[in-house]
């Protein structure tokens, strides 16, 4: 039987294509409704699913397998039987055949590992029923989790979201597959399903006017955003994070969301509000990334800054802001930032309490420079010797933040890949005050 999608094209107008969001849920398992998302969305569309077999194996289909037939939960030509009885018999996931001697299996996985006896079990029935030409395809969430199988295709279900999504220009079905990926992943993490990893990756911010802010897609956009800011070379060279060290414990519903970047100094285990750490946010209209010196952090942190005399730390900042519009620069519409706040919790989870708050964009503290300002920005340094009155005479609570804000609808990179390099490039402008702070 053909995957079990239907043409919704024939019901329904391109202007309600929103509820397909929900159509490819007819699997309880995970696993089962990402494959079957994945064929549906090549039964609907010949070319793509040509396309799709060519980029997979990296081989061209023979010429003599002309029509392509995929099926799910069943072997070519068996009828089809019912999800629970598909996982008790071991049936290939999916299968992509010419009906005749040409056969691609697909095996998926999120969650469980990828047997090698299974797969070479599903290699030997098909053989068995006649496809003398028989590959299979496996889509894995990791590569570390793949089994040496040789012959055996391997793809993520990253470069499944990354593929569909560089069609979506010239493929509707190719469109959906990725805008049900990233819904897929959402539910799968509110699920607690997705404890690690992601399906998607990083393709920009797309919060605005048309887009508004919604905590569940701006939690999933976070998470593949950070997975691929702790792979980043130059943010392991340049600032020494650590990789592997946790995130925040939970990502809270509120008005924005946030996780966190160790440094290296940190150790394992360690509590990150404890040490300077590299904070990447999304909020309602904005994105932040930004270097935090918490009011917590260890003693020893907190009297490198407090021993700082004001020509040096108006130094500091200088040097920072002079660094971040060189390498940040060509974003328009960002804005360097710099806070000092002051808060406090009514609960562990609660949200913050502003008592107090001095923000600045930090180009007010550099003498007039065309090119620093933009004819923009005034030069106004008392909102520097403000913020560092205040630290220096810290009887509370006291965080300082450097770093800049990206505002959607002033700064379109945001809405792109890029977007990335532009948040690393500003941790990285941050380096002399991580430097200074951490006794580097």
């Amino acid at each position: 039987m053909v995957a079990r999608g239907w043409r919704a094209s024939d019901v329904i107008p391109d202007a309600l294509v929103v509820t397909l969001r929900n159509l490819f849920d007819q699997y309880e398992s995970p696993e089962n409704r990402l494959t079957h998302a994945l064929a549906s969305c090549l039964a609907e569309d010949r070319r793509l699913l040509r396309r799709f077999v060519k980029w997979a194996t990296g081989a061209t289909i023979p010429p003599h397998a002309r029509r392509l037939e995929i099926v799910e939960q069943q072997l070519p030509g068996d009828p089809e039987v019912a999800e629970g009885e598909a996982k008790r018999k071991g049936l290939p996931d999916a299968c992509i055949h010419d009906g005749e001697s040409w056969c691609l299996l697909i095996e998926s996985k999120v969650m469980a590992g990828l047997s090698t006896d299974q797969l070479r079990r599903h290699l030997a029935t098909l053989q068995r029923r006649g496809f003398g030409h028989v590959q299979a395809l496996a889509i894995i969430k990791r590569q570390r989790e793949a089994p040496g199988v040789e012959g055996i295709h391997l793809k993520r279900w990253t470069d499944i979201y990354q593929w569909s999504r560089s069609l979506a220009a010239t493929s509707k079905w190719a469109r959906r597959l990725a805008e049900y990926l990233e819904v897929a992943e959402m539910r799968m993490a509110s699920e607690g399903y997705l404890r690690e990893g992601t399906l998607t990756t990083f393709a920009g911010i797309p919060f605005g006017k048309d887009n508004p802010y919604n905590y569940p897609e701006a939690k999933r956009i976070l998470a593949v955003a950070m997975d691929a800011l702790r792979r980043r070379g130059d943010l392991r060279r340049e600032l020494r994070i650590n990789p592997r060290a946790p995130g925040r414990p939970a990502i809270t519903e509120g008005s924005a969301v946030w996780d966190v970047l160790q440094f290296r100094q940190a150790g394992a285990g360690q509590n990150f509000s404890a040490f300077p750490h590299l904070t990447l946010g999304i909020g309602r209209e904005e994105a932040g990334a930004i270097l935090v010196f918490p009011h917590g952090m260890k003693t020893e942190f907190r009297r490198r800054l407090r021993r700082l005399e004001f020509d040096q730390f108006r130094d500091v900042i200088q040097a920072i802001t002079r660094r971040m519009l060189r390498s940040v620069g060509r974003a328009s519409g960002f804005v360097p930032w710099l806070e000092v706040v002051q808060r406090h919790y009514v609960s562990r989870r609660g949200l913050a309490i502003i008592d107090g708050r001095i923000e600045a964009d930090p180009r007010t503290a550099i003498p007039a420079e065309g090119r620093w300002h933009g004819g923009e920005v005034k030069f106004q340094p008392q909102w520097l010797e403000a913020a560092f009155d205040v630290l220096q005479h810290r009887q509370s609570n006291i965080q300082l933040a450097i770093g800049a804000r990206f505002y959607y609808e002033r700064c379109p990179l945001v809405a792109k890949p890029d977007a990335l390099d532009y948040f690393a490039a500003t941790w990285i402008a941050c380096k002399p005050m991580a430097d200074l702070v951490l006794g580097k």
